[in-house]
């Protein structure tokens, strides 16, 4: 009898940074990232995206980089974790580092 592997445990999880506050003339509020989020969440429940459930898909918005970082910690031992960031960032050219701006003066 052939082995019935177990589903995989996976996570979808949409990270959204619309409301940074007043970090420059540029971080005004961003409203395309609540469309992003929900257009994120529509094609992953479709067929094409994967046809998620529900439950295997998480939105955090507007939080802390150390609040982010905290709610990831819960995703570290599933099989497979799909990330979506959408907000103000800022790409540093020197360490080719990419960051999101969570908060003034915070970035992830």
């Amino acid at each position: 009898m052939p082995a019935i592997n177990p589903p995989i445990k996976r996570a979808a999880v949409l990270i959204g940074a619309s409301q940074v506050g007043s970090i420059h003339p540029e971080a005004s509020p961003l409203p395309g990232v609540d469309l992003d989020i929900q257009r994120m969440r529509k094609f992953l429940h479709s067929d094409k995206g994967g046809a998620w459930e529900s439950d295997e898909i998480h939105t955090i918005s507007n939080q802390d980089s150390s609040t982010i970082k905290n709610y990831l910690q819960r995703f570290f031992n599933f099989d497979y974790v799909f990330i979506l960031v959408a907000g103000h960032g800022n790409h540093l050219i020197d360490t080719n580092d990419t960051q999101l701006v969570t908060q003034p003066g915070e970035y992830l």
